[in-house]
C-alpha cells in the first residue's frame, strides 16, 4: 500500500512539475544592431528585424511585435526573420524592442538603443578578423556574426578588402576553392566572394560589394568556407562603406543555382532546373549575378574538364539565348597574387589560384515589362564526359580510369537580385491573415463585384497601404504597391483578364493596420 501511495504522490508531483513548464523562447534583434547609429538622410520606411526560437515544438508565435516608444509595429514572419516596417517621423535617440509570445506561455523581450541621423560620413568596419579555416581542428567550414553600420539610402558604394592569411607551419600548400556568404533578407545564404586559394603564400584582394549594399547592415551572420585537406587558413575581412545617395535605397537577394553541378553526366547532361520569376509591381531593377568555376581534370573524364576545359554554355531569359564562356587568364595573376609555386600559371575555367572569381552580371531591368522571367542555364550541347561511369561505353574508352578521382563539375552561386526605392523589398511577403491592433482601419470600395475583366479599388483616406490580391487557397495573385496607389489618387484598377471564375480577397497592410473584403470573378 505504502509503494501505491508513493508512486502516486511520485506521479503528481511530475505531472504537476512537467504541466507547470512553460515554453522558453529565444530572441535577438538582426536589425538595427545595438549601440551602432542608423543613418537615413530622408526619413522612410525601415525594416526592423529580429530573430526568435521556442523550445517546445508543439507551440506556435502567437502574438509577435516591436515596440519604439508608445507605438506598437506587427512583426511579422519573413524567412527565418521576424520584420516590422517602422517609418520615422524625427532624427534622435530611440529605443526598440522585439517581443514574442506563444501558446505554450512563452514569452520573451529583447531591445536595443540607437541613434538615428541623417548625415553619414565614409566609414571603414571590421566584418570578422583571424577567422581560422582548419581542416581537423576548426573545420573547413567558420561562422562569424559582424555588426555593421544601419542605413538606408545613405551609402552608394561598399568596397571590401579580403586578407587570406597563410599561417607559418601550417599552411595548406594546395589551391583550395573557397567562398564567403552571407544571410540575405530572409536568411538564405548568399554567396559574396568566391575565391581559390594561392600555392602556400599570402595574399590581399578587393572587391566591390555595391550590388549587396542593402543588405550589408546591422548583425549580420557569415559562412567562410574552404575545400581544405590539409593545413589552414586565415581570413580578415573589412568593409569600406562611402557616403553618397544610392541608385535603390531597397533591394532582395534569393539564392538559385548553388552548389555542384556535374559537367557531361550522360545520365543528366542538362542538370539545370527551370527557374519563373514574378516581378512584383514596385520592383525597379532586376539583376542575375552567377559565380561559377569549373573543378574535376585528369584521365577520369574528357578533355581535362572542367578547370582545363574552355567551354561555352548559355543562359536563356525568356527564350533569349547569351552565351557564356568561363575561362580565365592567370598568369599574370588577375589579383597581382606574388610568390606561388605549383601551376598557378595555367588559364583555367572561370579561376585562378590566389584571385578573387568574378560573377556574370546580367540586367534583366528590360524583363519587367513581361511581369515575370523564366531563367534557364544549359551546359554546352556537344560536351559529354566519356569516362563517366553512367556512359554505356565508358568500358571501352582509351586511357579513361573512371574511378581515378572526380569527374568533371562546376560549383555555382548564383543571386537574383531586385531593387526598389519606392518600398521595402520583403514587403511583398507578408502574410494573409494579420493578428494586428487596429484590423479594418482602411475605408475601401470594390467595383464592380462580381467582376469580369477588371477591378476597380477605391480608397476613401490616405492612410497609404499597399494592396494585395489572393486566391482562396491563399496564393498571391497580384500586389500594388503603395507608390502607384498614390501616383493613381487612391483609385486602382486590377487587370483580372488571367484570373479564373472563383473568390478572391483584397487585402489593405500599410505595417500596422490592415483591411480585407472578399470579391467575385465571373466571367
Amino acid at each position: 500500500m505504502e509503494n501505491i501511495l508513493l508512486s502516486f504522490l511520485f506521479l503528481f508531483f511530475l505531472n504537476t512539475y512537467l504541466f507547470a513548464q512553460t515554453d522558453t523562447v529565444n530572441i535577438s534583434m538582426v536589425k538595427p544592431a545595438d549601440g551602432m547609429d542608423l543613418y537615413m538622410p530622408a526619413l522612410d520606411k525601415y525594416i526592423l528585424k529580429a530573430k526568435a526560437t521556442k523550445t517546445d515544438s508543439n507551440s506556435i508565435f502567437t502574438d509577435t511585435y516591436f515596440m519604439i516608444g508608445s507605438d506598437k509595429i506587427f512583426a511579422y514572419e519573413y524567412g527565418e526573420y521576424f520584420i516590422g516596417e517602422w517609418t520615422p517621423t524625427v532624427s534622435g535617440n530611440y529605443n526598440v524592442s522585439f517581443t514574442a509570445k506563444t501558446s505554450a506561455d512563452g514569452e520573451a523581450t529583447s531591445d536595443v538603443d540607437f541613434e538615428l541621423k541623417q548625415n553619414a560620413l565614409d566609414m571603414t568596419v571590421v566584418a570578422f578578423e583571424d577567422a581560422l579555416v582548419k581542416f581537423g581542428g576548426a573545420g573547413r567550414t567558420v561562422y562569424e556574426t559582424a555588426k555593421l553600420p544601419n542605413h538606408l539610402g545613405s551609402f552608394d558604394s561598399l568596397y571590401a578588402e579580403l586578407d587570406v592569411v597563410c599561417p607559418a607551419g601550417d599552411c595548406d600548400p594546395w589551391d583550395r576553392k573557397a567562398w564567403i556568404e552571407a544571410k540575405g533578407p530572409d536568411g538564405n545564404w548568399i554567396e559574396l566572394i568566391r575565391y581559390m586559394t594561392p600555392y602556400g603564400t599570402s595574399c590581399n584582394h578587393s572587391i566591390d560589394l555595391t550590388e549587396y549594399l542593402f543588405m550589408l547592415e546591422g548583425n549580420v551572420e557569415f559562412r567562410i568556407f574552404t575545400d581544405t585537406w590539409a593545413g589552414s587558413w586565415e581570413y580578415n575581412l573589412t568593409f569600406n562603406y562611402f557616403a553618397g545617395e544610392p541608385d535603390y535605397k531597397y533591394g532582395n537577394a534569393v539564392s538559385v543555382y548553388s552548389g555542384n553541378y556535374a559537367l557531361g553526366d550522360y545520365a543528366n547532361l542538362q542538370p539545370f532546373e527551370e527557374l519563373k520569376f514574378d516581378f512584383d509591381d514596385n520592383i525597379e531593377k532586376a539583376q542575375l549575378n552567377m559565380l561559377l568555376s569549373g573543378h574535376g581534370w585528369g584521365n577520369n573524364n574528357s578533355n581535362n574538364a572542367a578547370e582545363f576545359y574552355q567551354i561555352t554554355n548559355k543562359l536563356y531569359l525568356n527564350g533569349d539565348s547569351i552565351d557564356q564562356s568561363p575561362w580565365n587568364i592567370c598568369n599574370p595573376n588577375p589579383d597581382a597574387c606574388t610568390g606561388q609555386a605549383g601551376t598557378w600559371t595555367y588559364n583555367r575555367a572561370g579561376w585562378c589560384p590566389g584571385a578573387i572569381t568574378y560573377p556574370f552580371k546580367y540586367d534583366l531591368t528590360n524583363y519587367l515589362a513581361d511581369d515575370e522571367i523564366n531563367i534557364h542555364y544549359k551546359y554546352q550541347e556537344d560536351y559529354v564526359d566519356l569516362c563517366h561511369n553512367n556512359h554505356p561505353n565508358v568500358a571501352n574508352v582509351t586511357g579513361c580510369d573512371p574511378n581515378s578521382g572526380e569527374n568533371p563539375y562546376y560549383v555555382f552561386g548564383t543571386a537574383f537580385l531586385t531593387y526598389s526605392n519606392n518600398e521595402p523589398m520583403e514587403s511583398k511577403s507578408r502574410p494573409i491573415t494579420l493578428a494586428v491592433d487596429n484590423v479594418d482601419n482602411f475605408n475601401f470600395e470594390l467595383f464592380p463585384n462580381p467582376a469580369k475583366n477588371q477591378l476597380t479599388i477605391t480608397l476613401s483616406n490616405q492612410n497609404q497601404p499597399f494592396i494585395l490580391i489572393h486566391n482562396s487557397l491563399g496564393q498571391k495573385m497580384k500586389r500594388v504597391s503603395t507608390a502607384s496607389i498614390l501616383k493613381s489618387n487612391n483609385k486602382v484598377v486590377i487587370d483580372l483578364s488571367n484570373f479564373d471564375n472563383g473568390i478572391y480577397f483584397v487585402d489593405l497592410y500599410n505595417g500596422k493596420n490592415s483591411s480585407t473584403k472578399k470579391f467575385i470573378v465571373q466571367k
